[in-house]
């Protein structure tokens, strides 16, 4: 009984939903890492450093009610980054500079709050959800080389779950037609981290700046 009165008050709420699609462009932003080891006899220093690049994201989901509504998502972003590693041993150094290139392609499900009514022309809101992201990163050259370091793998790749959080807005533009902007904030594990050496700790934060148009149906 109890049961069968949540998937009817499920049914209500759903016969009522409005459907909406769309997608977004803008900027996407990551956060580097390093790490350092200082013994007796060998010094080690590592890190990463990332550079902006282009994203977008396609989405699209339901307005369950006025102040509360579901999205899935499929984004893709691209960022230039540069690994740098150190090691000295007994005076001997190695050392490299590593430009790569890290792609980013992700897909989960958000739920959103709104703070005003779907028939309001300004609509801020904001947004949690999970999902998985996978990372793939290669080598674009070396720039500098001294002795013989060890770079990160020519390609390395990887498949993470992750967390994430946006803030946004919808904006009215013509019946039906809303602009909406976004900033998210994807939070995961580090495949980047895990290519230094001495291995960083850092987690791997994804930030997007992103201006879109949605769609109701």
């Amino acid at each position: 009984m109890f049961r069968a009165s949540w998937c009817f008050l499920l049914f209500c709420a759903l016969s009522q939903a409005q459907w909406f699609s769309g997608g977004s462009v803008g900027l996407a932003t990551l956060t580097g890492d390093g790490s350092t080891s200082i013994e007796a006899s060998r010094t080690r220093i590592a890190l990463y450093q990332p550079k902006n690049g282009p994203a977008f994201q396609l989405f699209a989901g339901r307005h369950i009610r006025d102040y509360l509504s579901l999205q899935a998502s499929y984004g893709y972003n691209r960022n230039p980054v540069t690994f740098t590693g150190l090691d000295i041993a007994n005076s001997i150094e190695n050392s490299f500079e590593q430009s790569r290139r890290l792609t980013q392609h992700s897909g989960g499900l958000d739920a959103m709050i709104y703070f005003r009514p779907l028939t309001s022309k300004v609509r801020p809101y904001v947004s949690g959800g999970a999902g998985l992201i996978y990372l793939n990163s290669t080598t674009n050259r070396l720039l500098n080389i001294k002795g013989n370091p060890v770079p990160p793998p020519d390609s390395f790749s990887n498949t993470k779950p992750y967390w994430r959080t946006a803030v946004g807005i919808d904006l009215y533009l013509k019946p039906k037609w809303r602009f909406r902007y976004t900033f998210w904030e994807t939070v995961t594990t580090n495949p980047l981290s895990a290519q230094l050496q001495p291995r960083g700790k850092a987690l791997f934060l994804n930030f997007l700046n992103q201006f879109g148009v949605v769609r109701e149906f």
